[in-house]
């Protein structure tokens, strides 16, 4: 059974590790964002996508120049782009050696860091070393995680936060409660593909779990793009959320 609803099933990590490797194998050029963004066959969405998230969330990011950041799951570099002139020090990381050797090439900056590591490796000492951190980026990475995986990582990060920092989560979030994908074979992404989708309410549970008030404010979960167009699934959308450090 491919596709289970409402239960909780874990993931074979192996295949999910495989999937990330193709995906890097499937990056070109001239349409980069493809490799991580998939709509491998409406490029142009995965860019308009891109372009979009950037505009809402920069703002909500609230950079100063003197943040040190930490991308979890930076698959090609794409937020490293975005921010690296903006901020100290950016981290990304990814637990696709190939990924991360195109992030290497993608985004050439001298305050820009790539480290092949799964969210496994990302144990309290690595967090020690490179942090503390005033910007975390969690974009599409919650999916590829089980439940437990999520729950440790949540809480290594909201013990390595600087104060006043924030946290940015988005995640393709199921619209009728939880659905998990055990490869499932996708045509458009010419692979088998394996994800959990969680609700907006389990997201936001783990969240308020992981950092839990007075010290953090844990923002609802939001639509984050309103155009049709780019809402192209039957049963997940993408919503994102923003946790605050006091």
């Amino acid at each position: 059974m491919s596709r289970i609803a409402g239960d909780r099933v874990a993931l074979n990590r192996s295949e999910v590790a495989d999937f990330f490797e193709q995906r890097a194998r499937k990056f070109t050029a001239a349409t980069p964002l493809t490799a991580i963004l998939y709509q491998d066959n409406q490029p142009e969405i995965a860019a308009r996508r891109d372009a979009l998230e950037r505009e809402r969330v920069l703002p909500l990011l609230a950079l100063t120049g003197a943040e040190r950041v930490l991308d979890v799951g930076c698959g090609i570099g794409r937020w490293g782009t975005a921010i690296s002139e903006r901020v100290a020090t950016y981290h990304g990381i990814d637990a696709s050696p190939s990924l991360i050797e195109l992030a290497r090439a993608y985004c050439r900056r001298d305050n820009a860091f790539f480290h092949a590591a799964g969210v496994d490796d990302l144990t309290d000492q690595w967090l020690a070393a490179h942090g503390p951190f005033d910007r975390v980026i969690c974009s599409g990475i919650l999916i590829y995680l089980d439940d437990q995986q999520v729950a440790s990582l949540l809480a290594a990060l909201s013990r390595r936060l600087a104060p006043g920092a924030i946290v940015y989560v988005r995640e393709p979030m199921g619209l009728k409660g939880r659905l998990t994908l055990a490869s499932e074979w996708s045509t458009e992404l010419q692979a088998r593909y394996s994800a959990i989708y969680r609700s907006p309410a389990e997201v936001t549970a783990a969240l308020a779990a992981a950092f839990p008030p007075p010290r953090h404010e844990v923002g609802p979960t939001t639509l984050l793009f309103e155009q049709a167009d780019l809402n192209n699934r039957a049963e997940t959308q993408q919503h994102f959320c923003i946790v605050k450090r006091r």
